[in-house]
């Protein structure tokens, strides 16, 4: 992502789709606070097998999130 980095990312995801989980995937060992308050989850890329359906499963179960609403 030659323009946006992950944090840059998350924000414009949250401000497109206020309601839409956010869940980080990161190789870094360690991840700036601002990059963590931006997201819903933050998984390791080292445990992404054990934690991602988990963080996934977690957030479906919470409903379903709306996709209908049209960007301007």
């Amino acid at each position: 992502m030659p323009e946006m980095n992950g944090k840059d990312v998350a924000i414009e995801m949250r401000r497109l789709r206020p309601q839409a989980p956010i869940i980080t995937l990161s190789g870094a060992v360690e991840v700036p606070k601002q990059v963590l308050q931006c997201v819903d989850a933050f998984i390791a890329k080292d445990h992404w097998a054990s934690q991602l359906l988990p963080a996934i499963a977690q957030f479906s179960s919470e409903g379903p999130v709306s996709l209908s609403d049209e960007v301007g």
